[in-house]
């Protein structure tokens, strides 16, 4: 029903959720509110990109960090300059 107002009829919806992945589903903007003021506003086809998560390491020994992490299941991972992204 609300993806039919808003196509067909034009009908501007305000929902307020918590729940992103639900909203992202029908809207085509999002729009983040954090104590009452709103801190971003996307479309909603980025939302995915926004939610990636990376786990960024900085440590001495790049090297052996690396390969342990590497020798826990973790192939995901690069160095990068003095750290290690995992994603």
């Amino acid at each position: 029903m609300l993806i039919d107002l808003a196509e067909n009829q034009g009908v501007t919806i305000f929902i307020s959720s918590r729940i992103l992945g639900e909203i992202s589903k029908f809207c085509t903007k999002i729009g983040i509110i954090h104590n009452g003021k709103l801190v971003q506003e996307f479309n909603a086809n980025k939302l995915n990109s926004l939610c990636e998560k990376n786990l960024l390491i900085q440590t001495k020994d790049l090297k052996s960090a690396h390969s342990i992490i590497i020798e826990n299941g973790f192939a995901n991972c690069k160095i990068n300059d003095n750290t290690i992204n995992c994603f």
